[in-house]
């Protein structure tokens, strides 16, 4: 799998994506907790993560023509700004102690829309950097990357946001996306290999996407599979907001923690020596997550006995969003 990270522009692109991914693991833990200690509403963070993915459900199939179209590392190097300067507002949002939360809406909308045009570019550019017989092992490393980041991110940010604040973990985020702008600018993809075919309208080349896919039962049963889960399983992170804010009052360390637990996935169970009995299967860390009993405890139970009469209209479930897996 790593040998196309002996690909000199690969590894270039490969290393500053990893710094961009763990920015944006460390914005998004913090934009939740933000959004809670703000509104102590779990309904404001399913709108917060609502409208992120708004655009990607609405737009984008003409994200993915976008990227087809138009040369991807230009477009790299126009959305990277754009995913900055977003993370400057927020900034300035915070550190201007006065903040409100249709401002965040709006932000977290237009990073939707930058991440449909952004996310296709992003991956299908790989095709561009290395040769054929690599691409699916710099797929496999762009999976690795997002998972280092997703588990790597989360924890960063709970002590972070503990012992510097919000603002400051939405700056070194903005000034993440110099290192991958910095990346594009030293390196030279090979030429596009694309065949001269009539291009569809734009107004039918969504639909051309959709009719390439209904006419191959193997991705038709990849993209439901992936659209059922993203869309009822992955809802954690509200929930686990929610949790480490309301129910065992962790503050933002343990929520930085509970984050890198998913993506940590189970721990292996080792087996001891002696006649094989019955036993309880260990808890892996995605589970827990979602096991109260699970965790130690002093996270099972809240810190003082007014901690739900603070809160009596929240109740477990209340808050569901989609969140990109």
């Amino acid at each position: 799998m790593f040998a196309a990270l002996r690909v000199r522009d690969y590894r270039i692109y490969w290393s500053a994506g990893l710094v961009s991914d763990i920015g944006s693991a460390l914005q998004g833990v913090a934009l939740d907790w933000f959004v809670l200690t703000l509104t102590h509403s779990g309904t404001a963070l399913g709108w917060v993560a609502g409208l992120q993915f708004a655009p990607v459900l609405l737009f984008g199939l003409w994200g993915g023509v976008v990227a087809d179209r138009y040369d991807r590392r230009t477009l790299l190097l126009w959305t990277q700004p754009l995913y900055a300067v977003q993370a400057l507002v927020l900034t300035v949002i915070v550190f201007s102690g006065h903040a409100v939360l249709w401002p965040l809406y709006v932000l977290s909308f237009a990073l939707g829309c930058v991440f449909t045009v952004e996310n296709p570019a992003r991956l299908s550019f790989v095709t561009e950097l290395v040769g054929r017989a690599l691409i699916p092992k710099a797929a496999g490393l762009n999976i690795l990357s997002l998972n280092a980041a997703r588990l790597i991110g989360p924890a960063i940010a709970g002590v972070l946001i503990g012992a510097i604040g919000t603002g400051w973990v939405f700056a070194l985020n903005a000034v993440s996306f110099t290192v991958v702008l910095a990346g594009l600018l030293s390196i030279r993809p090979r030429a596009r290999d694309t065949p001269a075919v009539a291009r569809p309208p734009w107004t039918g080349a969504g639909a051309a996407g959709l009719r390439y896919v209904a006419a191959r039962p193997e991705l038709v049963g990849v993209f439901t599979s992936f659209g059922l889960a993203a869309t009822f399983a992955v809802n954690f992170p509200a929930t686990l907001t929610l949790f480490a804010g309301r129910v065992f009052d962790v503050g933002s360390r343990g929520l930085g923690l509970m984050n890198t637990a998913r993506p940590a996935g189970p721990r292996p169970a080792r087996r001891r020596p002696g006649p094989a009995r019955p036993r309880p299967a260990p808890a892996g860390a995605a589970g827990a997550t979602t096991a109260p009993g699970a965790w130690p405890a002093r996270w099972r139970r809240p810190r003082g006995p007014s901690r739900r009469a603070a809160c009596p209209s929240w109740a477990p479930g209340s808050a569901r969003r989609p969140r990109s897996p």
